[in-house]
């Protein structure tokens, strides 16, 4: 009698450690995938930022300008701070609206909110860069 009871916790031991083993490799699947998941995501944002290099190519191409007009170098900063504040913009009035429910967190089939606001931040872009 008392060597079934010994098997008996043997055996749950075992069943034990098995799940806890599972349990573990479901776990570190699912960190390798949010890993993977996390890398996709970061590569696209970093390849969408590819027009800052197309920025700093035109801005080489006319840096011999600086020599005839140096007041240009003086006006650069703040034409890049103006980058910053149009996105500081938009993801304020995007989180807002996002938070409030008058946009849904879809870019497709979107409110009329949400175009309007990308609009704007198109017009401002574009005012901002002339």
């Amino acid at each position: 009698m008392e060597g079934r009871r010994e098997w008996k916790g043997v055996a749950m031991m075992i069943s034990n450690a098995n799940a806890s083993s599972s349990s573990s490799y479901l776990e570190l699947t699912s960190r390798k995938s949010r890993f993977v998941s996390t890398l996709k995501q970061s590569f696209l944002a970093l390849s969408l930022d590819l027009g800052g290099l197309l920025a700093g190519s035109i801005f080489l191409l006319f840096s011999n300008m600086f020599s005839v007009a140096p007041w240009l170098i003086m006006i650069y900063p703040s034409i890049i701070s103006m980058r910053g504040v149009i996105g500081g913009f938009f993801s304020g009035r995007l989180s807002t609206a996002l938070h409030l429910g008058t946009i849904r967190p879809t870019l497709l089939n979107n409110t009329r909110d949400f175009k309007i606001l990308i609009f704007s931040v198109i017009i401002l872009t574009v005012l901002s860069s002339i």
